[in-house]
């Protein structure tokens, strides 16, 4: 039986509705040497109270003063004694046996350093609505990751040397900051997502993820996550880009480049396309504005008359 210390960091913002929910399912982990450190980002709920009246030494609980989600991790991670680092969002629900399984796989293979699983989705009240499947080894993923990112965060296991060496989670990038942080990752260490369901995600209807204009945030915020990380990437990274552009992006490219990049590109747009068509059948509709964007963007590029022969500049 292994028995490493880790580390579970959940950070928290007025987080009282699920809170003790979320921290329950770390208290009842088969996999008991854990410490538990809750960073309470300024809640002026009753949060602390909440936390405080849970009955377990390993319970851990900071206060900040409000300086975001990110800042907030990266303050868990330099309180933390354990050499492996499991993330939990405050709303959501680990399955018992989840860090059990996790450090069982990442013990047994020393190259992995990113563990993580599939996961279902829930609503407000609990109910499950779908699963989410995740590319499960460490090749697909890392193509993967130059499209998209698929290491669900919540619920992910890391080795903390890894993270502290790559400079920890770089605030500028706030709710995506993950996603660069699995991209400075990618050329010095392996990835996992094991093919269980290990979590439950905490789905919110108040509608704003899904507003115009936080999906194009999003698309800015991934774009520069990847044009920054370009390097690391892929040296030969020219049609890459293009793609990046045309899925997020708000430019027109000509039907030449747009050809090229096709058939440089089969993997991506392939994998593109089947990950909305096989989820189709399984989410609100609304949930596809995020998928469908970058699809109409492709009839857009192909049957518009005024497409221009090179990329527009901002």
């Amino acid at each position: 039986m292994h028995n490493e210390l880790v580390s579970v960091i959940i950070t928290t913002f007025n987080g009282e509705k699920f809170i003790r929910e979320s921290v329950d399912s770390i208290v009842r982990q088969t996999y008991k040497n854990l410490e538990i450190i809750v960073i309470d980002d300024g809640s002026n709920d009753n949060t602390a109270d909440i936390i405080k009246s849970i009955s377990d030494n390993r319970i851990k609980y900071f206060r900040t003063e409000n300086n975001g989600h990110v800042s907030a991790l990266n303050y868990g991670l330099s309180l933390s004694n354990g050499d492996y680092v499991s993330i939990l969002d405050h709303d959501d629900i680990a399955m018992p046996q989840k860090i059990e399984k996790q450090m069982n796989c990442i013990l047994s293979n020393p190259e992995l350093g990113v563990i993580s699983h599939f996961f279902l989705v829930m609503d407000e009240r609990g109910k499950i609505i779908y699963e989410i499947h995740l590319p499960k080894e460490d090749e697909e993923i890392k193509k993967e990751l130059c499209l998209q990112n698929i290491i669900s965060h919540s619920g992910v296991l890391y080795k903390k040397k890894i993270v502290l060496e790559a400079g920890g989670y770089r605030e500028k990038y706030g709710k995506i900051a993950d996603y660069d942080l699995w991209l400075r990752l990618r050329l010095n260490t392996k990835f996992i997502n094991l093919d269980e369901m290990l979590l439950k995600y905490r789905k919110h209807n108040n509608g704003q993820s899904f507003s115009l204009k936080s999906i194009k945030e999003a698309n800015i915020s991934i774009l520069k996550v990847l044009e920054e990380n370009i390097s690391i990437i892929e040296p030969n990274y020219k049609n890459l880009k293009i793609f990046w552009q045309i899925r997020y992006g708000e430019k027109r490219i000509s039907i030449l480049k747009l050809c090229k990049t096709i058939k440089s590109r089969k993997y991506h747009i392939k994998k593109t396309l089947k990950f909305f068509i096989l989820n189709l059948t399984s989410r609100d509709l609304k949930d596809y504005f995020y998928f469908y964007n970058p699809l109409l963007r492709f009839r857009y590029f192909i049957t518009s008359s005024k497409i221009n022969r090179e990329i527009w500049k901002n």
